[in-house]
Formats: C-alpha cells, sequence, structure tokens
C-alpha cells in the first residue's frame, strides 16, 4: 500500500490497465478522495504526454498506426513471446 500513488500514475497510461487499477484499489478499500485525486493527476500526465508525442509525430504516428505496421508490432510482440516461453522452459530444465 506504500506504492498507491506510483502504481496509480504508471498504470494510467493505457486506459484497460487503468481500469485494472482502479478495481484493485476497490478491493485494496483505497479512500476514494485519494483514489480521484491520483487517477486525476495520471490521467493529466498522460493525455498530456501522449498529446505532445503526437502532435509533434503528426502525419508519421497517424501512418505507423496504419494496419501493416501494427501487424509488424503484432508479429514482434508474438516472437518475443515465444523465445522467452522457450528460455523459460530451458531454465526451468537445469534447475
Amino acid at each position: 500500500m506504500k506504492n498507491i500513488f506510483t502504481t496509480i500514475l504508471f498504470s494510467y497510461w493505457d486506459p484497460n490497465v487503468a481500469s485494472i487499477t482502479a478495481t484493485a484499489a476497490g478491493i485494496l478499500h483505497i479512500q476514494l478522495r485519494k483514489f480521484l485525486f491520483y487517477s486525476a493527476l495520471g490521467i493529466i500526465v498522460w493525455n498530456a504526454i501522449w498529446g505532445i508525442v503526437f502532435f509533434f509525430l503528426g502525419n508519421f504516428a497517424l501512418n505507423f498506426l496504419d494496419i501493416k505496421y501494427g501487424a509488424i508490432i503484432f508479429a514482434i510482440w508474438i516472437a518475443f513471446l515465444f523465445i522467452r516461453n522457450i528460455y523459460d522452459k530451458r531454465k526451468i530444465g537445469r534447475t
């Protein structure tokens, strides 16, 4: 419970992660006023960051969000998970 602020702040980079954090905050009985304050700060910070990033990237950001780049990123992510899975299985086999 000592890292409430940083957990809430860094989870608001993505709304899906933030919803899980909000559920966890309710389960842990975090004070509503404290949660709302930290959530508002997280929303302001991450909206500012993403707004600045996309403002300066401009059309490149729109092209980057195209389906072919999304497919490439997805393929890299799947490859990473596959390699990590193989590594973990080998690591468990050695012990």
